[in-house]
């Protein structure tokens, strides 16, 4: 997403996951959010083109009536790019029920040509696609449910992953405080650790399942400025002496 990748303070991390490509031990990427980001559908596009390139290059095509749905999909996906809730929704997000039937009806052919690990990744792209579908439906009747799902989501993804692909390995996982914190918060994101309120964490989630093997470090401002890239900023005072 721009609001990271344009940011002049997560840059040298870039050019230390890319500087690793050229190392014995490279960095491996993957994403896990339910949430599709970045600017014109670019993500949704790349999306259509892993799920694209698994089908045709097995024994059983998509349907006829799936693929006619989907002879160019960049104007539809390119309105619905990112956190877009309004306006048309006829996006990939709709054809992943059809896709995903197809796959299970035709695993064991699939499973020949990609391998069982793939099949399953893909299995969870469809699964992931369709969860989102439901969150942006919940979005308009409630904030809570819908981040909520999304939460619950992303650490049924980074399980899979930890457990299924890279398994034995050390990860690192990068996410807001608000989605890597071990407890749940108020709906205004104001307060934190009580278990009644109303905001799940995919930290806390996540902290169930692993235990110590998960470790968490939140980054805060010092001093500066805080806001949305395009938007308006607001100074952040210095932090007093004997302050967290």
């Amino acid at each position: 997403w721009a609001f990271w990748s344009g940011s002049a303070q997560i840059a040298p991390l870039f050019e230390y996951a890319r500087a690793s490509w050229k190392t014995a031990a490279p960095l491996r990427m993957a994403g896990f959010d339910l949430q599709l980001t970045g600017s014109g559908g670019s993500v949704m596009l790349d999306r259509y083109d892993d799920i694209k390139r698994c089908f045709t290059l097995t024994p059983h095509p998509l349907p006829v009536s799936v693929r006619s749905s989907l002879p160019n999909p960049t104007h539809r996906l390119a309105r619905n790019g990112g956190t877009q809730v309004g306006g048309p929704r006829d996006t990939l997000l709709n054809y992943a029920p059809p896709m995903l039937k197809h796959l299970d009806d035709n695993a064991a052919v699939i499973e020949r040509t990609h391998g069982a690990l793939e099949v399953a990744r893909m299995r969870r792209v469809l699964q992931t696609m369709m969860e989102y579908r439901k969150a942006l439906d919940l979005r308009d009747k409630s904030f809570i449910e819908s981040y909520n799902l999304r939460d619950r989501v992303n650490a049924d993804n980074l399980i899979w992953l930890i457990d299924e692909r890279v398994r034995g390995e050390r990860v690192v996982v990068w996410s807001h405080n608000a989605h890597a914190a071990h407890a749940r918060m108020s709906s205004k994101f104001d307060s934190i650790g009580d278990p009644r309120y109303a905001m799940e964490s995919t930290g806390r989630l996540l902290k169930q399942t692993l235990g110590d093997e998960l470790f968490t470090i939140g980054t805060m401002a010092y001093e500066g400025q805080s806001g949305v890239p395009g938007g308006p900023a607001h100074p952040i005072a210095r932090a007093v002496p004997g302050s967290f």
